[in-house]
């Protein structure tokens, strides 16, 4: 399986030993005083020297498909890093940043947003805008949650898991 990593420095990757870490997304998502920001391709190069077989997991922040662009959660150019992904027979994009449970499939992209961590917000479209949301001190600990993800050598899928705190 080879993983683009947010927040590891380039130089110093981590990667375990079924893994091979390529690049770090986080730096080429660019946001700019526009929405939505960008990524960029360049930095998926590597993908290039990989055989077509090999799994391919993606960690991004900000989602690679239009969940809901007028609120930011898009990436502008996401058509062009997903070309890049097509010639592979299993791809996984795990994302954060809508603080929401989504999942999409896109040929052989699979795409997985996650829980919050932090604070909940609205589902796409239910309010004037996205941003943190007042829920009752109780139920809190229902829309905040975590995400597990295990691989099992061998097999071309992932188990994605998404655990109230609650």
């Amino acid at each position: 399986m080879t993983s683009v990593r947010p927040g590891l420095p380039a130089s110093k990757p981590r990667a375990t030993p079924t893994e091979k870490v390529i690049g770090n997304l986080s730096a080429a998502v660019k946001l700019k005083s526009t929405c939505p920001p960008t990524v960029s391709t360049v930095r998926l190069g590597p993908l290039g020297g990989l055989a077509a077989s090999t799994p391919v997991v993606i960690f991004a922040h900000i989602p690679l498909w239009a969940a809901y662009p007028e609120w930011g959660w898009a990436t502008k150019d996401s058509a062009q890093a997903l070309d890049l992904l097509k010639r592979f027979g299993s791809v996984t994009v795990l994302n954060g940043h809508i603080h929401q449970v989504m999942q999409k499939v896109e040929g052989n992209v699979t795409f997985h947003s996650a829980m919050s961590t932090a604070f909940p917000q609205p589902a796409p479209g239910s309010a004037a805008s996205a941003g943190p949301m007042k829920v009752p001190a109780e139920q809190l600990r229902q829309v905040l949650g975590i995400r597990n993800v295990d691989f099992v050598a061998g097999a071309h899928s992932l188990a994605v898991v998404e655990s109230p705190l609650g």
